[in-house]
């Protein structure tokens, strides 16, 4: 849980960097005038974990498989 919450802290800042955050005080003004860059690589991010999480699910699906052969030969 803590790795997870530092990731996203890490994620977040690096749009924000991304994005080019500026924050001005008088008047107060936040503005985010790469916007679209940061869309960009936060969707790029999430395409990475699904191809991250398919491939797992790939190797545990295969590792099941060789092992119910490896079973099915000893009997």
């Amino acid at each position: 849980m803590k790795t997870l919450i530092i990731y996203s802290l890490i994620a977040v800042l690096l749009l924000l960097y991304v994005g080019e955050l500026k924050v001005s005080t008088n008047p107060f003004c936040v503005e985010l005038p790469r916007w679209r860059l940061s869309i960009a690589v936060l969707f790029f991010m999430i395409a990475i974990i699904f191809y991250r999480e398919q491939a797992m699910i790939d190797g545990a699906k295969q590792a099941v498989k060789c092992l119910m052969e490896i079973i099915a030969e000893q009997k």
